[in-house]
């Protein structure tokens, strides 16, 4: 699988399991469900080999801001259980 098709998978599976607009995801909206979905893309593009330079160029941040992303997850992942549920059910799919 290409790339591209990676990226478009995961953000079409984040965004259907947590019932948030792909765009809203993309976006810089600050609410504390999109964000969390916006770090799960994150994480699970970091799982299939992109490096966050990849990451940021695709989903319009800057290389920090994913980096910090990155380095929060495993916070976000332990304050919110429906963070956690979605984020086992996508990593068993993406990280397998």
């Amino acid at each position: 699988m290409r790339k591209s098709e990676i990226f478009a998978g995961i953000l079409a599976d984040v965004s259907s399991e947590a019932e948030i607009d792909s765009d809203r995801i993309l976006s810089s909206e600050r609410k504390e469900e999109v964000v969390d979905a916006r770090y799960l893309v994150i994480f699970l593009l970091l799982g299939n080999g992109f490096y966050p330079a990849m990451i940021a160029e695709r989903m319009g941040m800057t290389q920090r801001a994913v980096r910090s992303a990155i380095s929060g997850f495993e916070t976000r992942l332990a304050n919110s259980s429906g963070l956690r549920l979605v984020c086992q059910k996508l990593a068993a799919k993406w990280m397998a």
